[in-house]
């Protein structure tokens, strides 16, 4: 072996080549993400089919090794109190490292937090005011632990300018069983799909969804039969109406025995209720009886990362009493294409590897790929297609140039009649009262479905209106839409990075790509 071949260093990246098919949609048809969020961890440790085992005492931070460790899905909170002097200052919860491997916070018993904590690198999030209460206070961590150790490492505080308050010590710790079949993580290449594509699910699993042009299929199925493409892999979804003769008065147990290749969730009505990232596991889904109706909607979004993979075995729906076989007639579409590769590269020099060097593409059986192959078919069609396209594109450009100078020259006129009739302040109608808003209060707007969240300084109301009709009792010049779901008070924002919008109060909001160039114009 010469030298050279002893000091080459083997780097593998997986790449992504996303195909999107059938993802518009309105913004009725959207769920909230960070409520299901929620809904899915109260499902998993607070339902009232999970049994709790208080285990005593245990100090964090700290390390704690799993005994007889198989890839488990354990599920566990700590608790503990804490005293506050200054309830009305701005209190932040401090994880100086994180803790693994995910998991969310309450305060009092409320979520502070409606996103899902992921990983070691570290955790920080204000407390909102209405949470927190003088005097002694209740904080629960509720974690989702796979991995061979519980780990805390690094200091847990709260402070607020005032005060700061160190949470390190003896815990009460509680194991929580039952439901921890309903997430399962062993998998093939370490590849959350769902959890980092920009897609919205959340409408598939609606029951007014009309799927009635939709394939239908029978249980169980491969993928590559389905589309008679040994080679494909991507995201697909399943749906079915399961009617019952009346509303439940006991849970239910989804099972399929063989499992799904790769990856799937699965969702009733609405409700995430399973998701397993492991293509050789039994699912054993429980769906407990408050999620169930007379007629129900059940959802899978199923992701096939390589090689074969599919619904394997017959779906069965199982009571204490009977087992009723429900695998026949499922409407099924292909919502994404996926190709996973393995890149191998020279990396000799030490240097990046991003930096300019010899790449060489494979699949994940060994078979290498020409990098041109990737991107483009060899096929005369594509040209007239590209052709299209840039004519397309080019006619759009112009289009917007045409609407950007128009839009400059009128500014100034526009701007002198909105300031000459700005309205101070609003009325509201939440929490049965009727609320006086100054307009310069409000930070955000948020559309929930038939609701918005008001988001002020101090304190956020919910408004029975959608987005669009809230927004316009307010001041087209001061607030601004960033994505399909929220709008922000011009004047509140301190910052923008890349596609993040911070404002005044910390919060920070994504810019949705079809309000990128909206929002760089009315801030140049």
């Amino acid at each position: 072996m010469s030298k050279s071949d002893i000091h080459k260093k083997i780097t593998i990246a997986f790449l992504l080549y996303l195909l999107v098919f059938n993802i518009s949609y309105s913004q009725t048809d959207r769920l909230d993400r960070s409520f299901e969020n929620i809904n899915y961890y109260n499902l998993l440790f607070y339902n009232e089919i999970c049994q709790n085992y208080p285990q005593g005492k245990i100090k964090l931070p700290g390390i704690y090794p799993l005994p007889n460790y198989d890839l488990k899905t354990n599920l566990l909170s700590f608790q503990t109190e804490f005293t506050l002097k200054y309830p009305n200052a701005k209190t932040q919860i401090i994880f100086e490292s994180g803790f693994s491997d995910q998991g969310m916070i309450l305060v009092n018993d409320q979520f502070i937090d409606q996103n899902i904590i992921k990983g070691n690198e570290g955790y920080s999030h204000t407390i909102p005011n209405d949470v927190l209460k003088e005097g002694a206070n209740k904080i629960t961590l509720l974690i989702i632990f796979h991995s061979p150790i519980w780990n805390f490492e690094g200091d847990i505080y709260i402070e607020n300018g005032l005060e700061k308050i160190y949470l390190n010590g003896l815990w009460d710790h509680t194991i929580h069983k039952n439901l921890e079949n309903n997430f399962q993580r062993k998998p093939t290449q370490g590849l959350d799909l769902l959890s980092f594509i920009d897609v919205d699910l959340s409408r598939y699993t609606l029951n007014q969804y009309v799927d009635i042009d939709w394939s239908k299929t029978d249980l169980p199925i491969s993928i590559e039969s389905l589309y008679d493409d040994k080679y494909l892999n991507g995201l697909f979804c399943f749906r079915k109406t399961i009617p019952l003769d009346s509303i439940p008065e006991e849970g239910f147990v989804l099972s399929i025995g063989n499992g799904i290749d790769d990856y799937d969730r699965f969702y009733v009505n609405g409700f995430l209720i399973g998701s397993t990232d492991c293509f050789s596991c039994k699912r054993n889904y429980r769906i407990p009886k408050e999620f169930l109706r007379k007629e129900n909607t059940f959802t899978f979004f199923v992701v096939d990362k390589d090689g074969p993979g599919g619904i394997l075995s017959p779906i069965l729906l199982k009571s204490n009493n009977n087992s009723t076989d429900i695998s026949d007639q499922w409407s099924y579409r292909k919502l994404l294409e996926l190709q996973m590769l393995v890149t191998l590269k020279n990396n000799i020099d030490n240097k990046s590897f991003f930096t300019k060097s010899d790449f060489k593409f494979y699949d994940l059986v060994g078979n290498e790929l020409s990098f041109k192959s990737l991107l483009v078919k060899d096929d005369k069609s594509n040209a007239i297609i590209i052709l299209v396209l840039i004519v397309i594109l080019l006619f759009i450009i112009v289009l917007f140039l045409f609407y950007r100078f128009n839009k400059k020259n009128q500014l100034p006129i526009k701007e002198t009649i909105i300031e000459e009739s700005i309205p101070k302040f609003i009325f509201i109608r939440a929490d049965r009262a009727n609320h006086k808003i100054l307009i310069d209060d409000i930070l955000s707007v948020e559309g929930k479905k038939d609701y918005v969240k008001l988001q002020l300084d101090s304190k956020s109301y919910l408004v029975r209106k959608n987005l669009k009709t809230f927004l316009m009792d307010l001041p087209s010049s001061k607030f601004a839409r960033i994505s399909k779901s929220v709008a922000v008070n011009l004047e509140k924002i301190s910052k923008i990075e890349k596609n993040i919008v911070y404002l005044n109060s910390e919060d920070y909001h994504l810019i949705s790509k079809n309000y990128v160039n909206d929002i760089n114009d009315l801030l140049i």
